[in-house]
């Protein structure tokens, strides 16, 4: 759970400073981009996660059938975590651009900056989940039982 606190914080403060640079340069080409792509994105890195996470398992199996003993557990704890935190990413991407969307957000436009950093937050949050699925290739390759 610990991690799941820091890759939240650190994907808010690389967010803030997207936002800002996009402001910076008079742009809204980031958020614009995401609000009609983000859902999509999100899938398509669920897809490559769950693929990658395959391939990976399918090495622990074969570590665990060869040394008949299942010291893996915390892992495949943790690539469950994984999938059900992209899964929560698109409910939560629902929630946002529906906020996005919406009269409310028009009245009350100081939330404006919120709605945008956690548009990009989203984004950032799903790259970190591949990032580390990504490494977990590496782990698995270099693991001697």
């Amino acid at each position: 759970m610990k991690d799941v606190g820091i890759h939240v914080l650190l994907s808010i403060g690389i967010a803030f400073l997207f936002y800002e640079f996009q402001e910076l340069m008079m742009s809204t080409y980031i958020v614009t981009f995401l609000k009609q792509n983000l859902i999509t994105l999100i899938l398509a890195l669920l897809a490559i996660n769950t693929t990658t996470l395959g391939i990976v398992l399918t090495k622990i199996r074969e570590l665990i059938d060869k040394e008949n003993v299942d010291c893996f557990k915390k892992t495949k704890k943790q690539m469950m975590l994984s999938i059900t935190e992209q899964i929560v990413i698109v409910f939560i991407a629902l929630v946002v651009f529906t906020v996005s969307d919406s009269t409310w957000l028009k009245t009350y436009s100081q939330f404006q900056i919120l709605v945008d950093v956690s548009c990009i937050s989203l984004f950032i949050y799903d790259l970190l989940i591949l990032f580390d699925t990504s490494k977990s290739i590496f782990i698995i390759l270099d693991f001697k039982s």
